[in-house]
């Protein structure tokens, strides 16, 4: 509350996550607000989606699991992007997918995009380039791609040499 500084509620799960390095058992990604959802993305990968107003679990997702996503070095840190209604997710599958974009609303899959790259701690930025809206996924590795949020959903639109800092730099995360 502004005035009172009272929660006006809390959301927790339970979790069997623990960090191998002992740096801290996280979360590592900010939670971002869209229209009347809070996203969260959780150390392990747990992905949910609660109603603003309530905290109410309006749907979930375990992209570890349902991506076979082995734990990184400091877990999942990746901040999803709001682009339209699509909740535009950093997973980080090994043999794919890279990239997740869900349905915002409902959580259903609405694509999925990469098979070369992990998934880094910097999160997906939204750009636009000759009047095309993309997500800019910044990655862990040698290469940058550059993947579209809309039109031409799933594919790699551009490679780009890898800029060590964006890699491992949060992004603000923004809504469109």
């Amino acid at each position: 509350h502004r005035v009172t500084a009272e929660p006006f509620w809390t959301f927790d799960y339970p979790t069997h996550y623990t960090d191998r390095y002992g740096f801290n058992n996280g979360p590592r990604s900010s939670p971002v607000i869209a229209h009347d959802t809070v996203y969260v993305h959780g150390a392990e990968g747990k992905l949910h989606a609660l109603d603003l107003a309530t905290g109410a679990v309006r749907w979930k997702h375990d992209t570890s699991q349902e991506y076979k996503v082995p734990q990184n070095f400091f877990g999942v840190g990746s901040t999803p992007l709001v682009e339209g209604n699509l909740l535009i997710v950093q997973v980080g599958a090994p043999s794919g997918p890279c990239v997740v974009a869900y349905d915002a609303k409902t959580g259903s899959e609405v694509w999925k995009s990469g098979n070369q790259w992990t998934a880094s701690y910097a999160s997906p930025l939204p750009a636009t380039i000759e009047a095309i809206p993309i997500a800019l996924i910044p990655i862990a590795t040698r290469k940058s791609r550059i993947a579209p949020s809309r039109k031409q959903r799933n594919k790699t639109v551009c490679q780009s040499p890898a800029i060590s800092f964006l890699a491992k730099t949060p992004a603000s995360s923004l809504v469109r």
